[in-house]
């Protein structure tokens, strides 16, 4: 039997969608104008956005890490985040006794000193940031704070001799704001000597600390509400170690307040979000759902469209409720990760004396 021998491989674009989902409304093709097809794809967008509220949505989950700045108590959460599902507290332990190097310009020993008003400042285009240690250390996760807001496009690396270098991390260009962490995780390469980071996309390193991380320890934090957080006598109380947070639902960006405030600029919280589906965009592009989906999707936008269309045939959105629904809650159904669920009884009550 012959067979594609591929999966996933089939592209459905949103033009291909609309096209199937107003076939199902029954628009014939010659009577779809371009103010019929503006709007499939604005109902498309809107029943994306009912996804946020149909619960987790598990292609959506992002782990995300944003490093603590001594005594700012309010963090931007990146935009479109719906959800927090789970935050630790973490400590990495930073470099030492070991010594730092650095391209031309750049005091190498500034980005390792633990001091944030301190900068490694370059004066060369693709410079390099590196520590050798005294012995081979396993990192696993890197950070960089920036002296001021610039575009990098960096590699980190690692090497045994500090000559032939291996990449670990390679990050796509993205904007570096001033006196903010952008951290990484890696998976946990083999130990090494040499570590270093290195600009490859033309800019010239400008960099106040740079953290090349081990043996993470991470708590959980707990998360409070708006009363819990507003009953709180102190606000503003400061300490190293982070123990809960306040998730705000901001209209444009939601943010987090964290009790008590960090006096520490190296640890970190790592949380697990869900985020919103990516827009529509063009009808070139694709969908960000699982093929899982397509069925609801191209069912629900034909249901919408009949109800819009001013002659379209009302007799079909029965047909069409009950084929979305149907494929809504197949789709749904595969919403979760299958994990067990361990269910012990507590019968102490009725066999204790």
């Amino acid at each position: 039997m012959a067979t594609s021998g591929t999966v996933g491989q089939t592209v459905i674009s949103v033009a291909t969608l609309i096209d199937h989902s107003l076939r199902r409304a029954g628009i014939p093709a010659a009577k779809v104008t371009t103010d019929i097809q503006r709007a499939a794809r604005e109902n498309l967008f809107f029943y994306l956005c009912t996804m946020a509220n149909a619960g987790i949505n598990i292609w959506t989950i992002e782990k995300t890490i944003t490093g603590y700045v001594s005594g700012k108590q309010v963090y931007e959460m990146p935009v479109g985040t719906i959800e927090i599902l789970n935050a630790l507290y973490r400590t990495v332990t930073l470099p030492q006794d070991g010594t730092a190097y650095s391209s031309a310009g750049g005091a190498a020993a500034n980005a390792f000193d633990q001091d944030i008003e301190t900068a490694c400042t370059q004066t060369s285009i693709n410079g390099y940031i590196s520590y050798q240690w005294t012995t081979a250390v396993s990192i696993t996760s890197v950070g960089i704070m920036s002296n001021v807001e610039r575009d990098y496009t960096l590699a980190w690396e690692a090497s045994d001799d500090g000559i032939t270098w291996v990449e670990i991390l390679s990050s796509e260009a993205q904007t570096y704001p001033d006196r903010d962490w952008v951290y990484f995780d890696i998976n946990a390469s083999r130990s090494m000597s040499y570590f270093r980071v290195r600009e490859r996309g033309g800019a010239t390193l400008d960099v106040r600390e740079v953290v090349f991380g081990q043996n993470p320890y991470t708590i959980p934090m707990a998360r409070m509400n708006m009363d819990d957080y507003t009953n709180l006598v102190n606000t503003t109380f400061q300490q190293r170690q982070i123990t809960q947070y306040w998730f705000r639902r901001e209209l444009t960006q939601p943010t987090i307040n964290l009790w008590p405030v960090p006096n520490y600029n190296f640890d970190q919280m790592v949380f697990w979000r869900t985020r919103q589906i990516q827009d529509v965009g063009a009808l070139t592009d694709e969908i960000e759902m699982p093929q899982r989906w397509f069925e609801a999707l191209v069912c629900e936008i034909a249901l919408r469209m009949v109800m819009e269309i001013p002659d379209a045939d009302l007799n079909r959105i029965p047909i069409l409720q009950g084929m979305a629904e149907k494929a809504s809650l197949a789709a749904n159904d595969e919403e979760r990760d299958k994990s067990p669920i361990n269910l012990t009884p507590n019968i102490g009550p009725y066999t204790t004396r």
